[in-house]
């Protein structure tokens, strides 16, 4: 992979893996025992506004990390050709990598 050559891209590139590799962890040892239905949003006002089953938070999780490897492949075939989007994708990366990791937190601690 070309963007593990630049030691900035391959910092945030392996950052944004551990990341998520975390939230998958807590994913795992936590969605199990998650009863039915299992809270998927709720507001301060309203309270809770949308169930699912625990299949629809895998498939949230999985979304997430579908859109992560897209970006990392993106950014991979745009390395040469415009280097600032490729640093903009796997920046972007990270930022999504913390944003599963939240998700995961928040939907843990609301069930």
């Amino acid at each position: 992979m070309n963007i593990l050559h630049e030691r900035i891209l391959f910092i945030l590139s392996a950052t944004g893996l551990v990341i998520f590799i975390v939230s998958f962890l807590v994913m795992i040892f936590q969605v199990s025992g998650f009863a039915s239905p299992v809270v998927l949003h709720f507001d301060g006002i309203r309270g809770i506004d949308l169930y699912g089953e625990q299949s629809d938070v895998w498939i949230i999780w999985i979304t997430s990390l579908l859109v992560f490897a897209a970006n990392t492949i993106l950014a991979n075939i745009f390395y040469f050709r415009e280097r600032s989007l490729s640093h903009a994708l796997v920046s972007f990366n990270l930022l999504w990598a913390i944003l599963a990791l939240v998700f995961a937190g928040v939907i843990t601690s609301v069930n």
